[in-house]
């Protein structure tokens, strides 16, 4: 009755193949470069709002809505470059690889503005407020209470946009693919 030894284990079949790119349900490296692409696109969107707050903070929650389709442009870029360069052809796992980047890229911003509106410039709760009331968002019904960043309505946020990102992957995907088709058919 010695030791246990590892082979006796019951190890699930998605763990035992775990390599060094094989973790946590990624399964090729390919899917490890839309990581790293994913974070590329996360950081560029947080060094635009950055950006846009060292200018003036209320030109940040002002231009908010142009920062969001800044952000957007630079996801579709990087869920781009993702899929062109992993060369899938099968459409499910072309999404699998813009959609992580998405995915990705979208968690970063969700910390970056959960830090920054709740512990770095708690102030910019009451300007968003402000900028909401003033565009007449909600018809007067909006109440400061409703603009408070809490972890769960950032976690709830970053959760709603999944949807969008998937729709957004989705088109990426298939704009990459027909142009995958133009440039191989020639």
């Amino acid at each position: 009755m010695g030791g246990t030894s590892f082979e006796n284990l019951m190890i699930p079949d998605r763990i035992a193949e775990c390599s060094n790119f094989q973790i946590a349900g990624f399964s090729n490296f390919t899917t490890m470069k839309s990581v790293l692409f994913g974070v590329y696109a996360g950081v560029a969107t947080i060094l635009l709002y950055v950006a846009f707050y060292a200018v003036n903070p209320e030109l940040m929650i002002n231009w908010g809505l142009w920062l969001n389709l800044g952000s957007l442009l630079f996801y579709s870029i990087a869920m781009y470059l993702a899929v062109w360069k992993a060369g899938e052809t099968e459409f499910r796992l072309s999404l699998r690889e813009a959609f992580t980047v998405f995915i990705i890229a979208n968690a970063l911003y969700s910390l970056f503005y959960y830090y920054l509106f709740k512990y770095f410039d708690p102030k910019l709760v009451d300007l968003q407020y402000e900028a909401l009331r003033n565009s007449n968002f909600g018809d007067g019904k909006i109440k400061p209470e409703d603009v408070v960043v809490t972890a769960n309505s950032v976690f709830f946020n970053y959760s709603f946009s999944l949807i969008g990102g998937f729709l957004l992957s989705v088109i990426v995907v298939w704009v990459v693919n027909r142009r995958r088709q133009m440039y191989f058919n020639q």
